[in-house]
């Protein structure tokens, strides 16, 4: 991304690119796991008075995830939800839900649209509105109690997507 950057949460992303980028100075990656950084940003962010915008996955979901998130941290401020159409999203979507998140202000979009497409809806508006875009992959389902999070050791062996596809 030209005006942010992107920390990988699978670990086979992770040895992507490492792979990639062997040899070149400075160049690298970490795992940064999505959920528990999701969970500590908005635990800490009570206190300083953030707002968060969630962007993804299904009306559903976006509810059962605010009465969870509610109850272990009555203080949050949610300031908005929206579930886009799932279908391939284009500027004119990103545009659209670009509006609904300025209507609210929030400081930071969690984005739960599975990967690629979260991806990009980040860098689209991330060079559009002036918050931090977060995102999460399957935080959302985790939290909302819709499936099982995985272990760390799974995960950092690369399998978190065996544990997923099981469930699933």
């Amino acid at each position: 991304f030209q005006n942010g950057r992107n920390y990988p949460d699978g670990q086979p992303v992770v040895w992507a690119i490492r792979w990639m980028c062997r040899g070149e100075p400075g160049v690298g990656a970490d795992r940064v796991s999505g959920t528990p950084f999701f969970e500590r940003a908005l635990r800490e962010g009570v206190t300083r008075g953030v707002r968060h915008y969630f962007l993804g996955s299904t009306p559903e979901t976006l509810a059962k995830l605010q009465i969870s998130l509610m109850s272990r941290f009555p203080e949050v401020k949610i300031v908005g939800t929206s579930s886009p159409p799932f279908k391939d999203l284009g500027s004119a979507d990103y545009d659209i839900e670009l509006e609904k998140i300025k209507e609210c202000a929030p400081h930071i979009v969690w984005i739960g649209l599975g990967t690629p497409k979260q991806d990009q809806a980040a860098a689209y508006m991330a060079l559009r509105y002036p918050a931090i875009f977060a995102c999460v992959g399957a935080a959302f389902d985790f939290n909302a109690g819709n499936i099982l999070a995985f272990p760390d050791w799974l995960q950092d062996a690369g399998f978190a997507w065996l544990f997923r596809f099981v469930q699933e």
